[in-house]
């Protein structure tokens, strides 16, 4: 008996070693199952996670790429009745349809709400890291309202999606009028002459002749920036920074300005002037021949001279003065509007003006046989078209004795004034831009000869290459704020509205 209950205790002891056992093999296992299962759902949390970034990431390059397309996409003149967003879906359709992987035709216009059309572009595949699924970005555009449009663009991750938006406003493209100075032709500024703004060539010949001419006075300043078209290897091949004298004026030099200073003949139209300007010139006083310049004639004209005086000046209201005619007028009051057609080289001495100066558009500049002489004291006060005193593309428009002996001209003038090339020279107050819109193709050997002059002499250096002395007092103001004068062909731009930026989970 006493063998059987050893036996019995033995097994006892062995059955709680197995119970034992599989209790912690049950527990061992179900911790097994429980990190399986948590890393398997950990792995799926990440990949989730990496899926949003990519949508997330996908949706930023595609507002990215559509904001690129969108901000350097320019409409030309649009009438009244243009449906805006039209005219942008079909401008951007045309750029985007076959290319960026997108087949012809895949860009759609929707009318199916015809209260709401739309622009939709289909998904532009991006490149996507490995097992992150097919990575790409559409986009849509929209009225926001009247006069802006909404971007909506969505990225996409496999089955993760990702939206971002952003509003544009779609305005007149002004910006030229931010500039003091937007010149075609090379700029050259001397002396103590104060320009309260940017000036910006687009010329690129430097070959021939620097972009940009700049040798200030002791009190002369430029307090914007002083900028070209060209990238800064281009500008430097023939070393075009020499021309710009001073530390604090190469500070100021800014590369790869976008075009939007560079007008042609083509973007002017100022017939419509002609029909406002009803009223023939009377009789001239007297004829008498005259040299232009004063300094060195390069050509004589027998002038039709019309003459007041300082206390009674000789009133012209809304006059033409035909081609040909190569007035000189002297105290004179101009009313109105002033239309002067191509083809003359008319002298203003002493003359005040209430309205703008408007000339036909010749095909081409000509310094002389295209001419605007503006001489003694001018003053422009524009109240029938504040924002434009001198509309003459394609002339020679000079403000300023030609020659230095006295300096003691006073010229103001307010609002745009254009030119085929502008020189200002005595003292004189620019409230407004200057533009110089000259194509100079035509002219090779004597190129170093023309540019937009500010503040030095006819009669020293532009000829003969002598010295250059300082000027009397030049100031430019630009009037960024200003319209476009009527004419003047202009473009309109989308502009991002920064603080429109959106974004979320898709919908």
């Amino acid at each position: 008996m006493g063998y059987r209950g050893k036996n019995l205790r033995r097994a006892d002891r062995s059955g709680f070693a197995v119970i034992s056992a599989l209790a912690l093999l049950v527990v061992m296992t179900t911790l097994a199952m429980t990190m399986a299962v948590s890393s398997s759902s950990q792995l799926s949390q990440a990949s989730n996670l990496q899926k949003i970034f990519q949508a997330q990431y996908a949706a930023e390059s595609g507002l990215a790429f559509a904001n690129r397309q969108l901000s350097g996409l320019t409409l030309g003149e649009l009438p009244a009745d243009t449906d805006a967003l039209w005219e942008v879906a079909s401008t951007l359709s045309a750029s985007l349809d076959g290319n960026h992987g997108l087949p012809d035709g895949s860009v759609t216009w929707d009318e199916s709400d015809p209260a709401n059309p739309k622009l939709i572009v289909p998904a532009i595949s991006l490149p996507s890291p490995a097992k992150a699924g097919d990575t790409s970005f559409d986009f849509v555009l929209k009225y926001a309202d009247a006069n802006s449009l909404l971007l909506t663009v969505t990225g996409h991750a496999g089955p993760i999606s990702r939206r971002v938006a952003m509003t544009y406003t779609l305005g007149r493209d002004t910006r030229i009028l931010s500039y003091a100075v937007g010149s075609r032709p090379r700029i050259i500024a001397r002396g103590d002459i104060q320009i309260e703004g940017d000036l910006c060539s687009t010329w690129t010949r430097t070959s021939e002749a620097a972009p940009l001419d700049v040798s200030l006075g002791s009190n002369g300043d430029v307090t914007g920036q002083i900028k070209t078209i060209l990238s800064q290897d281009d500008f430097d091949e023939h070393n075009s920074g020499d021309y710009i004298v001073g530390d604090a004026m190469q500070d100021k030099l800014r590369y790869d300005e976008p075009p939007f200073a560079d007008y042609s003949t083509g973007d002017f139209d100022t017939t419509a002037y002609k029909s406002l300007a009803t009223n023939a010139l009377p009789s001239y006083d007297y004829q008498q021949w005259e040299g232009f310049p004063e300094t060195r004639p390069s050509k004589w004209y027998r002038r039709k001279f019309y003459v007041g005086t300082k206390t009674s000046p000789k009133v012209l209201n809304n006059v033409t003065v035909p081609a040909g005619k190569h007035a000189h007028f002297k105290h004179c009051k101009f009313t109105g509007y002033t239309y002067i057609e191509a083809g003359n080289n008319i002298v203003f001495e002493d003359c005040t003006f209430e309205g703008p100066i408007i000339t036909g558009v010749p095909d081409e500049f000509h310094w002389i046989n295209h001419a605007l002489y503006f001489k003694g004291d001018t003053a422009i006060t524009n109240t029938v078209m504040p924002e434009s005193t001198i509309l003459a593309p394609n002339f020679n428009v000079n403000i300023g004795d030609f020659s230095k002996q006295g300096q003691s001209s006073e010229s103001k003038v307010t609002g745009i004034l254009v030119g085929g090339i502008v020189d200002i020279r005595d003292n004189a107050t620019i409230e407004g831009t200057i533009l110089s819109m000259a194509n100079l193709d035509h002219i090779s050997s004597s190129i170093y000869k023309y540019g937009t002059n500010l503040g030095y002499w006819e009669d020293d250096s532009e000829e003969s290459g002598g010295a250059l002395p300082e000027t009397s007092n030049i100031r430019i103001i630009p009037q960024p704020d200003n319209p476009l004068p009527m004419g003047m062909k202009t473009s309109y731009r989308l502009a991002p509205i920064a603080d429109t930026y959106s974004e979320s989970a898709e919908q």
